[in-house]
């Protein structure tokens, strides 16, 4: 079987064609795909590209770029950040608050467990969401209720269930999105 390439009118065989319908692409590479808000903002410039420095990056546990400071952690056994429904699941609210994987770091302490003090000197946030993690799973010294939004020490921290409850309950999501609009000005 042939397929005809119209603009060049020649003869293509048939296994010659690649099919995309079973493409699956890792996590890491949907983060450097999506490293900006689906919906541009009104008056916003394109990006200028940063040249990549010579040196050695160093190794980093997180995934994204933290521009924004923003510090995000998880907590799962089956995947290295996220599964693929709780990515999408999770880019869609960072598109809500027009924000990208550009702007923060997700944290997954299963594979990189750490305590708070270590993951603010790597991370340096300004805001702290904890989704699915206890206060206690990094040794952070006090205690606060979900979905309020704590101050301590120049960082916002947040607590919130796991991606999945709030994936699942209307009502928890609805709660979060009010945090959040009032975390990050929206």
């Amino acid at each position: 079987m042939l397929q005809r390439n119209e603009k060049t009118r020649c003869q293509i065989p048939a296994y010659m064609v690649m099919s995309l319908k079973g493409l699956q692409l890792s996590r890491e590479t949907l983060a450097k795909l999506y490293t900006q808000p689906l919906h541009p903002q009104e008056g916003e410039e394109p990006e200028k590209e940063i040249p990549a420095a010579n040196a050695a990056a160093p190794v980093k546990r997180y995934m994204g770029d933290n521009a924004g400071n923003i510090t995000v952690l998880v907590h799962y056994t089956d995947a290295p950040y996220l599964n693929d429904g709780l990515f999408a699941f999770f880019t869609g609210i960072l598109n809500a608050c027009k924000l990208s994987m550009k702007d923060i770091a997700l944290l997954n302490l299963y594979r990189s467990p750490g305590d708070y003090q270590a993951i603010i000197q790597e991370t340096h946030p300004s805001i702290l969401l904890l989704l699915g993690v206890e206060t206690a799973d990094i040794g952070l010294p006090m205690q606060f209720p979900p979905f309020r939004i704590y101050k301590h020490n120049n960082i916002s921290y947040l607590s919130a269930p796991a991606l999945e409850t709030l994936r699942d309950d209307k009502a928890l999501k609805a709660e979060l999105w009010k945090n959040l609009k009032t975390l990050f000005e929206l």
